[in-house]
This record gives C-alpha cells, structure tokens and sequence, in this order.
C-alpha cells in the first residue's frame, strides 16, 4: 500500500486549488482531497465547523483509509487543521507541509509581529466575543470583494470559497492552545514572498515548536503554488525525496 497524501486547502477555495499538484503526486501516494465543509455548495452550519468536529472528521476519513503512513499538505488554514489532526494521529504522519500557513501555537505567537496583526485584521474581528452571528456573512461580503479582486480567477473556480468564513470564530479554541512540546514531524514551510495575508515566520519561531524544519520563500502570493507550479511542486518533490 502507498503512503497516503491528505491535502487541506485553505480561503477562498476548494480542491481544485491542488490541481497543478495531483499529478505528480498521485504518481507516489494515495491521495485524499479533503473539501472544508460548505466550499464547494456554499451550503454550511455552524456546527459543521466547530474545530472539534472539523479535525475529528478529517482524522476519521483517514483512519478508515486504513493507512499506516500518512503525509499532510495544508494551504491557508488547512494547515492549521491539519496540524491539530497531526498531533492525533502520533507517529502515522511521516511529514507535512504547510504552504502559507501555519499551526496554532506558531500562529499565536506570530501575532506578536504588529505586521502580521494588520495581515489578520479580518481574524482578530471575528473573534470579538459579542460580535452578533448577523454579521458574519458581511465579512464574507468584505473579504470576496477584496479578494477575488486580487484574483479574479479565483471567483469563477470558487465561488463558494468563502462560504465557511465562521470558522474564524472557531480559531479561539485553537489559538488558546498552550501546549509547548515541539513537534517531531518532519515540516516543510512555503511561503510567498509577496503575500499579503500572511507573514512568514523568524526562524526562532519555527524553531521553538519544531526539532525538523525546514521554510522557504518563493516568488509569488498567497497562492504561490498556482502562479509558479513548477517551483513548488520540486520543492515538494525534493523535501518528501530526502525522507525516503
């Protein structure tokens, strides 16, 4: 049986943000394209992303796979979740590779950095405690209308990638998390040198929460791996090749 590749996009998208990835990976892995609830009908609960059930359906789909070896390639906040589904699953998770993104513990700390404040204005606004549940479909509004100005090629593939937008009122649970243990699992960072979204880590942030990490910047956004597929996609190949 091959090892088994789980991938997780991120805002606004759904899985065909992977579409210049599959390929080569379905060459060496099993894969699991895993969708976030409501990303590609635009039709979602609130319960369908509280953190908890999010991270235990995404464990379950890959415990029945029946899988000993697992890899894990998050975009956006599929690396947060993915990170949190990497602490249950133990030793089965060979690697993972987060592509502008990060896990929880990396994410709060980060938020120390001002610029990365002002990156993560629309997170920190949905975390207000009182904020009526009215008005979360306006930030979904909001962020569209910047976003899919940016790319506009992201509205005609995703038009629903924002539908789950609540689940930034689900991170508390996540960005509480005290745990400080460092992580064993091999770790490949990708970043876009011009993303506007999220700021890459020092290497001593990384360092206090990983023993095997690696990070790079590339040309691009916060969807690098769609602009310059081919630079990633050896990056990738080359960080899972040196731990064959």
């Amino acid at each position: 049986m091959k090892t088994l590749c789980v991938l997780l996009h991120g805002y606004p998208n759904n899985t065909e943000v992977w579409k210049d990835q599959l390929p080569f990976l379905r060459e060496k892995y099993d894969l699991l394209n895993l969708a976030l609830p409501g990303s590609e009908t635009g039709i979602v609960s609130r319960d369908d992303l509280r953190l908890n059930n999010l991270i235990s359906e995404i464990v379950h789909k890959i415990e029945a796979s029946s899988h000993d070896k697992v890899i894990l390639i998050g975009h956006d906040i599929g690396s947060f979740l993915l990170a949190e589904v990497a602490s249950l699953l133990g030793e089965k998770v060979k690697a993972q590779i987060f592509l502008s993104g990060m896990d929880f513990r990396l994410f709060r700390n980060h938020l120390q950095t001002s610029l990365q404040l002002i990156k993560s204005w629309y997170v920190l606004l949905l975390q207000i405690p009182f904020l009526p549940e009215k008005l979360v479909p306006q930030f979904k509004k909001l962020l569209s209308r910047q976003v899919y100005k940016d790319s506009p090629d992201l509205s005609k593939e995703a038009p629903h990638g924002f539908s789950p937008v609540a689940i930034y009122r689900e991170l508390k649970a996540g960005l509480t998390n005290k745990k400080e243990s460092k992580s064993a699992i091999p770790t490949l960072f990708l970043f876009g040198e011009d993303d506007r979204y999220i700021l890459p880590p020092a290497r001593s942030e990384i360092n206090r929460y990983y023993q095997k990490a690696s990070m790079d910047i590339l040309p691009g956004g916060h969807w690098f791996m769609r602009e310059n597929p081919e630079i990633v996609n050896k990056k990738i190949s080359a960080f899972l090749g040196d731990l064959a």
